[in-house]
């Protein structure tokens, strides 16, 4: 089940990495320091992850759009940039759903109520 961890914090360091490129300096902890919310064993905390990821899909297909528009006024090749960033994004967004497995949801389910 470790293994499923892979992808999902391989796209933290990513974001990461895009957040120090782009001078977004604050945010790099952030994006560096997240995934160990996985040490915290409950249902919801996979819900929250599984936003980010989301939205870091969205941060990476917006930041494509972007650099696609800056390639074209400055008459620059953008196919190779489109791919790259096509394919991180959809990473970043299948690692979100890698996180539905049913051993990774066993593992954090919540704890019931006592009666």
């Amino acid at each position: 089940m470790k293994k499923i961890f892979i992808l999902p914090i391989i796209s933290s360091v990513l974001l990461a990495a895009h957040f120090s490129r782009a001078n977004l300096n604050v945010l790099v902890p952030v994006a560096l320091l997240f995934p160990f919310i996985l040490f915290i064993k409950r249902k919801w905390i996979i819900r929250i992850y599984q936003i980010y990821l989301i939205l870091a899909a969205f941060i990476w297909i917006e930041r494509l759009f972007f650099l696609r528009r800056m390639r074209i006024a400055v008459g620059e090749s953008w196919t190779v940039m489109a791919i790259i960033l096509g394919v991180v994004a959809l990473l970043t967004l299948f690692s979100a759903f890698m996180l539905q497995n049913r051993k990774v949801l066993n593992a954090y389910q919540s704890e019931k109520k006592e009666e």
